[in-house]
């Protein structure tokens, strides 16, 4: 609508999303620690309170953030903060407001469907504010709880498909098999399963870092009535993630990143109590002088370590830079929009960005009834031993107009066969773009 190309949308997105991350985290925490410095305190804990973590959705590391900043988790993780600031906000007036339901409505429904796994984060996370936020009239506790499940319906608003059907994978066919497996072995025992970077303690330990203190912090938040909601909040997904071990839950690895989330709140929570004690009249006791330097520790440790990290990360990818838009745009420029080509799956993956279609994705996507077949054909073409009738069937079957190989990783008998059947249109490097000389009809 805009005629903007898709990197250059991206490049907006990333800029919206950090904003929206940054207003969501300003009003959330402000609000709900009572204190002026929580925003402050907030977004250095949510960036910088991280080790050697994962390069993952929903990883808000200060490194992460570079890569993950376009992604739609972001703006759902943002959502997500600012429903909790509209629930906090909602819970403490004694007369529910239409204009905060309302919002807080809509936001739910637009972070389920923008990434439906953070959406089970905004609802998760509201929900539980909801029920156990202290001092709150049962009317207005009663309006809070609804307004999600107003959400919830909203989304089905969606025109194209079920976004909760397909969430809970009972959308039908092959469209749950991210359900069934995805790109994890679900059925693992729990000795096998511990060898996956979400489980591998080694892996773990070191990629939570700094909040680990969040454990220790919430010991102390047993008693803390008003600051429930976040002990709940961290035990309730943790839950999931170590059910996964023995029983499999459909992507029960990723709760670990929520639970995080609470491990921060706790861990901004002792951080603004310490300084609340400190600043008091009189002078502070030893425990709270302890206390004090161990988390003050933490937190310059945690942003003097995530500073350097994420300098030497960014000066690493741009000595290693692969300019894949410029690369894989520049090969698949002749490819009109309804051109359907027939490449390796993570050769295709970034081809749709910039024209033409492919056959198999490189990640499962529960849009694709059939993608199991797909990527078996995938493979089966590309295979060295696959006969030339079946290789011809294969493209024929999904109306193949062009092929993309990388010459370094195509055996032989695949090259003799597509110089034989198609032209080079184009090349560049290793990549060759190959047009069929007989499309499909």
């Amino acid at each position: 609508m805009l005629g903007l190309e898709a990197i250059d949308t991206l490049k907006i997105g990333a800029v919206f999303n950090v904003a929206f991350l940054s207003l969501g985290a300003f009003l959330f925490f402000r609000l709900y620690f009572r204190h002026s410095l929580a925003p402050l305190v907030g977004l250095v804990v949510l960036l910088t309170g991280w080790g050697m973590a994962w390069t993952w959705s929903n990883v808000y590391q200060l490194r992460g953030l570079l890569y993950v900043a376009p992604y739609p988790s972001t703006f759902s993780f943002a959502a997500t903060l600012v429903c909790l600031w509209l629930q906090t906000s909602l819970l403490r007036t004694d007369a529910p407001s239409i204009g905060k339901f309302i919002g807080l409505a809509v936001l739910i429904a637009l972070a389920f469907a923008s990434h439906p796994l953070t959406g089970a984060l905004a609802v998760g996370a509201a929900g539980l504010l909801a029920l156990t936020h202290p001092n709150v009239l049962p009317r207005t506790r009663i309006t809070a709880i609804a307004a999600l499940g107003a959400g919830l319906l909203l989304v089905e608003l969606w025109p194209y498909y079920s976004i909760l059907q397909v969430t809970l994978g009972v959308s039908g066919g092959e469209a749950k098999s991210w359900v069934n497996g995805g790109n994890f072995a679900w059925d693992a025992r729990p000795r096998e399963l511990l060898s996956h970077p979400f489980y591998a303690p080694t892996t773990v330990l070191a990629a939570l870092g700094p909040a680990l203190a969040g454990f220790l912090c919430l010991i102390f938040l047993c008693r803390q009535r008003e600051y429930r909601f976040i002990l709940f909040g961290a035990l309730s997904m943790l839950l999931p993630y170590f059910i996964n071990l023995i029983y499999p839950i459909p992507l029960g690895h990723r709760f670990l990143l929520f639970a995080i989330f609470f491990l921060h709140l706790a861990m901004i929570w002792a951080a603004l109590d310490l300084i609340q004690r400190l600043a008091q009249t009189g002078a502070a006791s030893l425990a709270v002088k302890l206390a004090a330097g161990f988390m003050g520790t933490v937190l310059a440790g945690g942003l003097a370590f995530n500073v350097a990290f994420a300098q030497f990360d960014y000066r690493r990818h741009v000595a290693n830079w692969q300019p894949v838009p410029a690369t894989i745009g520049k090969v698949v420029q002749s490819v009109p929009a309804n051109g359907v080509v027939m490449a390796q799956p993570m050769l295709a993956w970034p081809i749709p960005t910039f024209g033409g279609k492919v056959i198999s994705l490189f990640h499962p996507n529960p849009m694709v009834p059939d993608q199991a077949d797909r990527k078996r054909d995938v493979a089966r073409f590309f295979d060295a031993e696959t006969p030339v009738a079946q290789r011809r069937h294969i493209l024929n079957q999904y109306r193949a107009t062009h092929v993309l190989i990388d010459t370094t990783d195509t055996a032989d008998s695949v090259l003799t066969y597509l110089y034989l059947n198609g032209t080079i249109t184009e090349t560049m490097d290793t990549l060759q773009l190959i047009a069929l000389s007989s499309p499909s009809s």
